[in-house]
């Protein structure tokens, strides 16, 4: 799934859940798929999106500029917008 679809559904879970942090939406899906490219998703067994959210946001693991650490390294061949928060 291209990233700025992975991005709307996560943005719709933070407005849903009303879960309003320093972090962007883009910083969750950052940390989703390195837990799935590292394997980590898998030994914890999340199956979903919904219960990875959950775990992350509960135990604090999102960090302010997630997606930024990872952005070349998984989304270096995606289309990504010009606007500022993909690039600060």
């Amino acid at each position: 799934m291209p990233l700025l679809q992975k991005n709307a559904s996560i943005a719709d879970m933070m407005l849903n859940r009303e879960i309003f942090a320093a972090f962007d939406p883009q910083d969750i899906t950052a940390k989703i798929d390195d837990l799935i490219h590292s394997g980590t998703a898998s030994s914890l067994n999340l199956t979903d999106v919904q219960s990875s959210v959950t775990l992350l946001i509960s135990t604090g693991a999102i960090q302010v500029e997630d997606f930024t650490k990872w952005r070349e390294q998984y989304y270096s061949k995606e289309t990504i917008p010009q606007l500022p928060f993909f690039y600060e």
